[in-house]
């Protein structure tokens, strides 16, 4: 990741990033802009090395800013918009009389209003000026070059008017000037909105906890704070670090990370998250992440990945921007040579002057990155990330998706419903459940609570993972394992565990624990909604037969479109038999135990509330347990593309009929 973050300032086109680029470049430093949001990741932690940079480009109209608002720098812009406006008052007060038929020109009037003109023009416009002629001079023409351009030789035609037969345009470079201003604070405004929402999430980031030190409330900043530290939380503040509550009870709103649009009730053994809200009660929280790792921190590293991308779309149009400056200088040079050999000196300025300021090579650089940028910025108040620009259009020609069971269609916090396990196995079986992190091993220790066993005396050892069967592990000197129910079982409705025990070298059956999971509130809508879009639906589970299908009926997904007792490698080879039919497949998954799957498929969506989230993760990522986060990438996607087409579609029209 790049090293240091900071806003241009100065930009007003694709060419001005590129130009910046290319100077950082020449000082040894490899930088990339997102100019939708003017920011810039530069990576170096050389000080010298950027501050000659900076000169370099202060020369040019840039600046390179760490860490500035952007709000300060919109401010600013607007108060000097607003001055150059008022300003030019008596430029338009004089145009509206004189179509009213009203002539007020002498030569007191004319030097006035070319005094005024100058002003707006020189002094107002500086930046412009500087940007595009520096720009001119290392051969990077911009949009500014054109302007520059084009508002001195309208402003000069005032002087050259007293020595050669052409009139004064003077007042119209004024008139353009304040307009291309006018334009480019619009244009800065709609590139901050459109990253506002991310901005967003670097305001939930809290730089201080209430840290419990010998029994004392004391508040350091969080860079301070060390996993398996205490910290207090009381209503009203955000939660700093991810964490587990160890004392109290409160609605956490938990809505700027996962787009879950109640609060929840969180108490002891809760897992709470960085930057949520604690709405009213007094918490003490088990930090589990460091400043570093949370949640929070990840999501905003996954943003600034996907940022960095492009469509090939958007690298195409920046190629046609980088040339399209030269050829429009072309294109004014030709019109004013046409008009000049036909004898008309006034003609020919004011085709030339028309062409530099009519082009707008803008839209063409912003039509694709701002749409991106804004609809990143939705999808993500909703909890989706979203790996590249790529990814959207691979969404919208999928046309099958395959979910997970456990945690994707269901809640994933199994349950104890039933057991014939004798008492002493079942204490045994519980103990070395208690030493694995596992959703059906917390079912098993959670119901050991609820019968009052006490584990702590159990000697346990050997404790080891099954891949895609379950777990083996001794308890007081007697091996056990515990496996789910095989292929031919069908006694069970629900997921399954036997239990074995070696005996005389043997493993012996002695019994079952049945385990239910009820289904995510939203999933039967969302399979619903799939099914009327013409997208077919799947389930794939390492579940037994009737567990799946009878998840699969209640949420409406055909029976000869499940697959049950999968192991990770047997879902990977049918999301690849799928797509060997010419199908496009999205997989959801939990984002660990079906890596496999999620690798496989055409476009994979990984469900994730840990600190696991990073670009290798999936396609996709859904922070929290949404299922509906599913509609909303759909929709949106398609929203993203649309807006793209449509924007390209303006921008290419409007310079082709503008400029001819």
């Amino acid at each position: 990741m790049p090293s240091i973050k900071g806003k241009v300032i100065g930009m007003s086109c694709i060419s001005c990033a590129n130009t910046i680029e290319k100077v950082l470049k020449s000082q040894g430093i490899i930088a990339k802009i997102d100019f939708t949001s003017a920011t810039i990741y530069i990576d170096t932690d050389d000080q010298t090395k950027l501050q000659k940079a900076r000169e370099k480009l202060n020369n040019l109209g840039y600046d390179i800013l760490i860490q500035r608002s952007s709000e300060e720098f919109i401010k600013k812009e607007r108060k000097n918009l607003i001055l150059s406006w008022i300003i030019s008052i008596p430029i338009f007060a004089e145009m509206i009389l004189s179509i009213l038929g009203i002539h007020l020109w002498s030569n007191i009037t004319e030097k006035f209003l070319f005094l005024i003109s100058s002003t707006i023009v020189i002094f107002f416009g500086r930046h412009i000026h500087k940007s595009g002629l520096g720009s001119l001079a290392i051969l990077s023409p911009n949009i500014d070059s054109l302007i520059s351009i084009g508002t001195i030789a309208s402003l000069s035609t005032f002087p050259l008017s007293t020595i050669l037969p052409i009139g004064n345009f003077s007042s119209e470079a004024a008139i353009i000037m304040n307009i291309f201003l006018l334009g480019n604070y619009i244009k800065n405004k709609s590139t901050i909105s459109a990253s506002i929402e991310t901005e967003k999430l670097y305001s939930l980031i809290v730089n201080y906890a209430n840290l419990i030190i010998d029994g004392k409330e004391t508040k350091v900043n969080i860079e301070n704070v060390k996993r398996g530290d205490i910290i207090i939380v009381k209503p009203g503040e955000r939660i700093p670090l991810d964490g587990t509550i160890v004392k109290g009870n409160s609605y956490v709103d938990e809505s700027s990370i996962t787009g879950e649009p109640l609060p929840k009730s969180k108490s002891s053994g809760d897992t709470v998250l960085a930057g949520t809200m604690n709405i009213d009660g007094y918490l003490e929280i088990k930090v589990e992440r460091e400043n570093k790792d949370t949640v929070i921190r990840k999501i905003l590293e996954y943003i600034e990945e996907s940022e960095n991308s492009k469509l090939q779309i958007q690298t195409i149009t920046e190629k046609v921007v980088l040339y399209f400056v030269p050829s429009i200088f072309i294109i004014s040079l030709i019109a004013f040579v046409l008009w000049l050999i036909q004898g008309n000196i006034n003609k020919a300025l004011i085709a030339s002057i028309s062409v530099l300021v009519i082009a707008c090579p803008c839209a063409l650089g912003l039509a694709v990155p701002l749409a991106i940028k804004v609809g990143f910025g939705i999808l993500t108040t909703k909890g989706i990330l979203v790996k590249d620009p790529e990814t959207i259009e691979k969404v919208l020609k999928v046309d099958t998706v395959v979910f997970d069971k456990t945690g994707t269609l269901t809640l994933g916090k199994p349950k104890v419903k039933n057991t014939n396990l004798p008492h002493d196995i079942f204490i045994l079986v519980a103990a070395v459940e208690s030493k694995v992190n596992h959703p059906i091993s917390s079912a098993i220790t959670e119901f050991s609570k609820k019968l009052g066993i006490e584990l702590s005396e159990v000697k346990v050892e050997n404790v080891k993972n099954i891949p895609g069967k379950g777990i083996e592990g001794t308890a007081n000197n007697t091996v056990i394992k515990i496996l789910k129910s095989n292929k031919d079982s069908s006694n069970h409705n629900n997921t399954c565990s036997i239990v074995y025990v070696l005996e005389n070298g043997k493993f012996v059956e002695k019994g079952f624990i049945e385990f239910e999971d009820e289904i995510k509130e939203k999933s039967k809508e969302v399979v619903e909604y799939l099914k009327k879009k013409g997208i077919e639906v799947f389930l794939l589970t390492g579940d037994n037969k009737s567990a799946a299908k009878k998840i699969a009926n209640e949420v409406g997904i055909p029976e000869e479109n499940v697959f049950y007792d999968m192991l990770p490698q047997e879902k990977a080879e049918i999301i690849k038999k799928l797509q060997n039919q010419g199908k496009k497949v999205m997989f959801v998954g939990d984002g660990i135990n079906d890596a496999p799957s999620i690798k496989e498929s055409f476009v994979g969506v990984a469900m994730s509330t840990g600190s696991d989230i990073t670009s290798e993760l999936g396609d996709v990522i859904i922070v929290g347990s949404r299922l509906e986060s599913i509609v909303d990438l759909l929709e949106k996607s398609k929203m993203i593309h649309s807006k793209i087409l449509q924007n390209l579609f303006y921008a290419f029209i409007y310079n082709i009929i503008a400029i001819p």
